[in-house]
């Protein structure tokens, strides 16, 4: 192999790694950037919403970890983030799990911060097989 096609070789294995990862392509729904609930959606399709009279939240600062559980733990998801979310713009890595009676799955993603709120943070995956979009709050 010659010097040139190796480096075209690397130059096509970056590329197709850039587009096949979960950067930002589509832009967030704006029900989801202007609801106020901790919520859960997956491909366009809502997973599950806190709501405090049925709900528990949860937070692992050491771990950077967020829950979301059902008072009969029948329903719930993590989010476990590579850092912190704390700016709008940060890039982070995230495994959301979640099990409800509709869905259960488990994803990595590469999220973006599109929305901060206080504690609350709205992390967005906009890869077009995925939409995933998801709201933590810390609770320290």
């Amino acid at each position: 192999m010659t010097k040139c096609s190796f480096i075209r070789l690397l130059l096509a294995a970056a590329c197709a790694a850039a587009l096949s990862s979960c950067h930002k392509t589509l832009e967030p729904d704006s029900e989801f950037i202007d609801s106020n609930a901790v919520q859960l959606s997956f491909k366009g399709k809502q997973v599950m919403t806190y709501s405090p009279a049925t709900c528990q939240l949860g937070f692992m600062l050491s771990r950077r970890e967020f829950r979301m559980f059902d008072d009969q733990m029948k329903n719930w998801c993590t989010v476990v983030c590579s850092e912190m979310p704390s700016e709008v713009g940060q890039k982070l890595d995230a495994t959301v799990t979640w099990s409800t009676s509709g869905s259960e799955g488990s994803e990595k993603v590469k999220v973006e911060v599109v929305k901060v709120s206080g504690k609350d943070y709205w992390l967005w995956c906009g890869n077009k097989n995925k939409r995933l979009a998801v709201t933590v709050r810390r609770l320290d």
